[in-house]
């Protein structure tokens, strides 16, 4: 089972509900799944290939969830990346990894366009929030909304053999080196977790750590896990914020009635 079906499955039970709140509204699980057709059939007419490592660099923002499942639903890897880190360090990892793609947010634009300029292997830059120096933006770049869906690339197996992702290590002992993730382990570790998370309610997840940002479980996976406690408890709703004070936590959980919080002690 791919990270794609859980979250196709919890769209067709419950499509009006909310995958995510942020300070500007709210996305439904159907308008939200809609918008991962139309990026992952325009990521595929633009020559993205099976297993291609997509890269995603930006502080918290909806369009990194739209990314990141658009790029799961074409079958391609997710490479998250920690903003935090200094540039010639992500430079390296992109090239060890050999990204084909990198989504970004403008607040990251030189970044990106200097990592762009050292990666050969980087072929295409889209802007998540909006149009940059030539580069199109996520919803600029979307096959239009009348568009058919993407096809369904499922295997036989149900991809439990494909990668769904390449994290990177911190680094400790030399340049950042690459976990690969596979469906089956991914999974494998969400479930594991969701089923040791007591949850009688639809659950509500804050992520205040940035979502791309490999730095733990909660962290490393996201709005991944959140995807898993929709068919498991039924659906989630994911509050993203950019940032967070810990004295505001506890009013949180009490006023929301948070059932996970996803952040670092940064």
């Amino acid at each position: 089972m791919r990270n794609i079906d859980y979250f196709d499955k919890s769209a067709g039970l419950y499509p009006d509900r909310a995958v995510l709140k942020t300070a500007q509204g709210a996305i439904t699980y159907a308008a939200m799944q809609r918008m991962t057709h139309r990026l992952a059939g325009a990521m595929a007419a633009a020559g993205l290939q099976p297993q291609e490592a997509v890269a995603i660099m930006s502080p918290n923002h909806p369009g990194v969830l739209t990314a990141m499942l658009s790029l799961w639903r074409a079958g391609a890897v997710w490479i998250p990346v920690n903003t935090r880190n200094a540039l010639p360090d992500t430079i390296a990892y992109l090239r060890y990894v050999r990204a084909g793609w990198l989504f970004y947010h403008s607040s990251l634009s030189a970044e990106a366009h200097e990592a762009a300029r050292q990666v050969p292997s980087i072929r295409h830059l889209i802007c998540l929030d909006a149009p940059d120096a030539g580069n199109p933006c996520l919803d600029g770049f979307m096959l239009p909304a009348d568009a058919p869906d993407m096809p369904d690339l499922g295997s036989p197996d149900g991809g439990d053999r494909e990668l769904c992702a390449i994290i990177a290590t911190g680094g400790t002992t030399g340049p950042a080196k690459g976990v690969r993730a596979l469906n089956r382990s991914w999974g494998t570790m969400l479930e594991s977790i969701a089923m040791l998370m007591a949850v009688e309610e639809i659950p509500v997840f804050l992520a205040t750590a940035p979502l791309s940002h490999a730095a733990g479980p909660f962290a490393l996976a996201g709005i991944a896990i959140s995807v898993l406690f929709s068919v498991l408890f039924q659906i989630a709703e994911n509050l993203i914020v950019g940032s967070v004070f810990f004295d505001d936590i506890e009013d949180m959980f009490n006023r929301r009635r948070l059932a996970g919080f996803a952040g670092n002690g940064a």
